[in-house]
């Protein structure tokens, strides 16, 4: 599976790593260069920004976002504006359920999904896996969910339902 990756923080790096292990191909940028150089040095596409990274997946795309709190809304609304119709966003954050469903809206008018994932596994996430809680649309769960199976500690994931739940 071909996935964008913003934000290779400690979590998401090791999530990059873990989904390039799994034989995913991943598309990766972040505002930290360093970041993204070491892991296309692991086999990952770089991309200098959104923009780039949204056309190197192609149509319809999936973007992952592990990102601080404080900047979905942001993000999100960027990538509305360049995705192509049926992308889906994921959020691998722990954000406010609430804040989450007002942005699935805002993305399903745009014609794109929004997953919410919830996301917990810390450092030790490459090693043994992260566990994970996902919200959104049935299928759009149904299409990222070799990835999610990739990146999960064993039975260590569970679609809940609505965007929300996760």
């Amino acid at each position: 599976m071909k996935i964008g990756f913003i934000g290779l923080g400690k979590m998401g790096g090791q999530m990059v790593t873990r989904l390039l292990k799994a034989g995913h191909e991943i598309v990766a940028t972040d505002n930290d260069r360093a970041s993204v150089d070491k892991l296309v040095d692991e086999g990952a596409l770089a991309a200098a920004d959104r923009d780039e990274l949204v056309q190197k997946l192609g149509s319809p795309a999936v973007v992952w976002l592990m990102i601080p709190a404080q900047v979905v809304d942001d993000e999100i609304d960027a990538l509305i504006k360049i995705l192509p119709s049926n992308s889906i966003i994921v959020d691998g954050g722990n954000s406010d359920f609430r804040l989450t469903r007002e942005r699935a809206k805002r993305c399903e008018r745009a014609g794109i999904q929004l997953l919410d994932v919830g996301t917990s596994g810390g450092i030790l996430g490459l090693a043994k896996g992260f566990s994970m809680m996902v919200g959104g649309n049935e299928q759009a769960f149904k299409t990222v969910e070799p990835a999610i199976q990739a990146l999960a500690q064993e039975d260590g994931y569970q679609y809940f339902g609505p965007s929300g739940a996760g």
